[in-house]
């Protein structure tokens, strides 16, 4: 028989106990003391990698664990919200590995999942701190000698990781003048790789986001990942997955202030009335609520989506990761807020709910900055304006891609079916902005029924 749905979710839940037990290793007593000291969760870390939780991006084809996407990402959810530190700690070669599933040859994915079952990290470097979110100006290269030269920034274990994927210019202007490399322990073991001081940041403390300085490191000919010219669209692609895999942390978060405030809002009363029975107690648990549920409605079908339709994940990347980090800030902040005075105190679940809305934060530019992820999907939207429209010849009109489209849609919403998904494929993420998108187009099919029911109800509450 088909295992239940998250089943090892659940597993892993149970087997690292009660998160409120004030002694638990792995509950948010100990992960608030941590965030205060500023230390990393190697505690945690042996825990998950005990369990194999390191591999759950990993394709089973390489010796990991990933059965979809879906089932991994509710996998690090229940995690995650112990402590969102346990993503950093055992997930930030995510980048680095899915640039290579994207872009690299079939010896550097089984060069890189073998580093990921040894236990190693594979750090990501991208981006500068001059050129912020316009990568096209970055400036550390690769030069024709084989040398590379320049710094990246806020690189997440830059620290401590064994390996690294770094996207270097190789050519003057254009998308096609990066390209990626695959640098083992060797090349960042030798002198000229500096390893600058962790930067403190105001969420994810303890985790050592660090700048990596390169002058002039000899690089072997076989670390270019795939083409020349080819880096920066296999880092792309690698981050729709990634975009997709961060709102784990935006979800964890939402979820553990969330429950620490519907706690205190059942126990604590007003006027001799529970918090949580008062109208503002009660809406604004039913609010925080519906943007939770609403964030993981959006997040469960775009990790289905990336199985069956990678070709018009683009824009849904975008989209998810904006949705996500917009009503999980509003939940968190809405939690917080439930609580009062004790929201502010630097102990109790003062200190967990404080942990839980620096992080939030810090999720919602770990992999982009808001006006960068604004940016890729303002490109969609004049190819979607078009069939939204209705205009002639539009995707909408395609009447006999009506099927294959409800199809689709179909295995997209059927939550928990991880039998009814592909494998998916990191090198099939499309970077174009024609419009694919199933869901946005469904709607668009709906429109004017949408609009005639909006305006029914708009008359109503007239």
């Amino acid at each position: 028989p088909a295992a239940a749905p998250f089943a090892r979710a659940e597993a892993l839940d149970a087997a690292l106990g009660d998160p409120w037990q004030p002694d638990n290793p792995y509950g948010f007593a100990a992960g608030a003391a941590r965030d205060a000291a500023e230390t990393y969760p190697a505690a945690a870390e042996a825990r998950l990698r005990a369990e194999g939780f390191h591999l759950c991006h990993l394709p089973e084809s390489l010796g990991g664990t990933l059965r979809s996407f879906e089932d991994t990402h509710v996998l690090v959810r229940v995690c995650a919200r112990r402590d969102v530190n346990v993503m950093p700690a055992t997930m930030f070669s995510i980048s680095a590995v899915m640039t290579v599933l994207a872009a690299g040859t079939a010896e550097q994915h089984r060069r890189v999942a073998g580093w990921l079952r040894d236990g190693r990290t594979v750090a990501f470097g991208l981006s500068e701190e001059q050129a912020g979110s316009d990568v096209l100006a970055n400036s550390c290269r690769l030069d024709e000698d084989g040398g590379l030269t320049g710094v990246k920034w806020l690189v997440g274990r830059g620290a401590s990781a064994d390996a690294a994927v770094v996207v270097a210019r190789t050519a003057q202007r254009g998308p096609a003048a990066f390209t990626a490399l695959l640098l083992g322990p060797e090349e960042l073991a030798d002198d000229r790789v500096r390893r600058l001081p962790a930067r403190r940041t105001t969420g994810m403390r303890g985790i050592d986001f660090a700048d990596l300085e390169f002058d002039g490191l000899a690089v072997p000919p076989g670390a270019v990942v795939g083409e020349t010219g080819s880096g920066l669209a296999g880092a792309l692609r690698a981050q729709q997955i990634v975009r997709l895999m961060s709102t784990a942390g935006c979800l964890a978060t939402a979820d553990t202030a969330l429950r620490t405030a519907l706690r205190f809002t059942r126990e604590h009363r007003t006027g001799g009335e529970r918090v949580a029975d008062t109208p503002y107690g009660s809406r604004e648990l039913a609010l925080a609520a519906a943007e939770l549920i609403a964030t993981d409605v959006t997040v469960l079908a775009a990790a289905r989506l990336v199985h069956v339709a990678p070709e018009s994940f683009g824009l849904c990347s975008s989209v998810v990761k904006h949705v996500a980090t917009r009503l999980t800030a509003a939940c968190a902040t809405r939690s917080r807020a439930l609580t009062g005075a004790r929201g502010v105190l630097r102990e109790g679940r003062g200190a967990v709910l404080d942990k839980a809305v620096r992080d939030n934060a810090m999720v919602a530019v770990i992999d982009t900055s808001v006006l960068g992820n604004l940016r890729a999907i303002a490109m969609h939207l004049p190819a979607y304006s078009a069939v939204c429209g209705g205009e002639p010849g539009g995707a909408a009109q395609e009447d006999g891609a009506a099927a294959d489209r409800e199809r689709r849609l179909t295995t997209v919403f059927a939550f928990g079916d991880a039998d009814a998904l592909p494998g998916v494929e990191p090198a099939a993420l499309d970077l174009g902005v024609r419009p694919k998108d199933d869901i946005l187009l469904g709607f668009a099919g709906h429109a004017e029924a949408i609009a005639a029911e909006l305006g029914h109800r708009g008359e109503a509450r007239a």
